[in-house]
């Protein structure tokens, strides 16, 4: 699917654009969520005939928007770094247990 017919033409041509079950195989993902994309237009198509094409360009644009977003939100997932561990330590000799805070078994830490 990547190319189309390298042996004959000598050199790899890779099509302009792809069918729905294609682009779904590409982005692996479902037929369903293809068409929702297609009708939200984040994905670019046209007609060919009796058959939908959806750009190569369009499929590429969306995966570098997916790869951006679990960048940032990687990002916002690191955490923080404290200054000062030592005082979200438990020090020695002091006593730490769970006790129940109400009667629907939300435990808490109790110092």
């Amino acid at each position: 699917m990547a190319t189309i017919r390298p042996e004959v033409t000598g050199r790899a041509i890779e099509p302009l654009g792809v069918s729905p079950r294609q682009t779904g195989q590409l982005l692996n993902i479902g037929q369903t969520r293809v068409w929702h994309l297609i009708g939200s237009g984040e994905l670019e198509s046209y007609w060919e005939g009796r058959s939908r094409k959806i750009t190569m360009r369009s499929i590429r644009a969306r995966h570098e928007r997916q790869l951006a977003a679990a960048v940032t939100a990687q990002a916002d997932l690191q955490p923080p770094v404290a200054d000062d561990r030592a005082s979200h330590r438990a020090r020695r000799g002091d006593e730490c247990r769970f006790r129940n805070v109400d009667g629907a078994g939300r435990a808490a830490i109790a110092w």
